[in-house]
């Protein structure tokens, strides 16, 4: 499995959010588990800073069912880790990732594009560091494809390239979906979705299933509340956050 780890992380993941959503919702104390298990599987793989803590963030009850219990610390942790990474660690990062997208089964349309973007940044970076003019660069995707084709796993592994290329501070990926963005309350929307923005800066947002943001009817408050202050948070944050839908 050793050749696998990025395979086997994905699994074991996937498999605690099905058993965790297997009755329709994520209770916060779930919501603090799985978050709980994916830092222990990170600091498991990747042992960067064995110094690492888990943090509670705010009252996880009130945070909904994607409650990111470690967020800020995470996120905090990474950016401290990038900073002290040499030009060769930041290479072997970005060799790592590659090597473990060329280890995906199939996928080789999307494996000739994310080479070729990671080519593109590189380019510019190098332009940059040189003091010379880059084009604008868009860093939000749109990821389209039936569940278990890959897209967390190809959008874990393009947050391990923005970072290792330095087009983001490190690259980590904070994963939500619809409950981790919309409140059950007039007025919560925004501040959740905010405050969730504000942990992936640096980094990647992963939002699953986005379609569902909005319902079918289209006459959701809630949702189009969620997805306004997303919009103009991946406008003002457009250098050093992805958003990945």
């Amino acid at each position: 499995l050793a050749d696998s780890k990025a395979q086997v992380e994905t699994i074991v993941m996937r498999l605690a959010n099905l058993v965790a959503k297997c009755d329709g919702q994520t209770m916060p104390e779930e919501s603090v588990a799985l978050h709980t298990l994916q830092r222990d599987i990170d600091m498991a793989l990747h042992p960067a800073n064995p110094k690492s803590t888990l943090a509670p963030i705010g009252n996880a009850s009130s945070e909904g069912p994607s409650a990111m219990a470690y967020q800020q610390q995470a996120s905090e942790d990474a950016g401290k880790t990038t900073e002290a990474e040499s030009p060769a660690d930041r290479e072997r990062r970005l060799q790592a990732a590659m090597k473990e997208l060329e280890s995906l089964i199939g996928l080789q349309s999307v494996k000739d594009r994310v080479r070729s973007y990671a080519n593109f940044l590189r380019l510019q970076q190098q332009r940059k560091d040189a003091g010379l003019a880059t084009m604008p660069i868009s860093l939000h995707m749109t990821f389209i494809g039936n569940p278990g084709t890959g897209k967390t796993t190809v959008a874990r592994i393009v947050g391990q390239i923005l970072g290792a290329l330095g087009t983001l501070p490190s690259g980590h990926v904070i994963e939500t979906d619809r409950s981790g963005l919309v409140a059950e309350y007039a007025g919560q929307t925004a501040p959740k979705t905010n405050k969730l923005c504000d942990s992936a800066k640096g980094g990647v947002l992963f939002i699953d299933e986005a379609y569902s943001l909005v319902d079918a009817s289209g006459d959701d408050a809630y949702g189009r509340e969620a997805i306004q202050t997303l919009l103009k948070r991946m406008e003002d944050d457009r250098g050093s956050m992805a958003v990945i839908l």
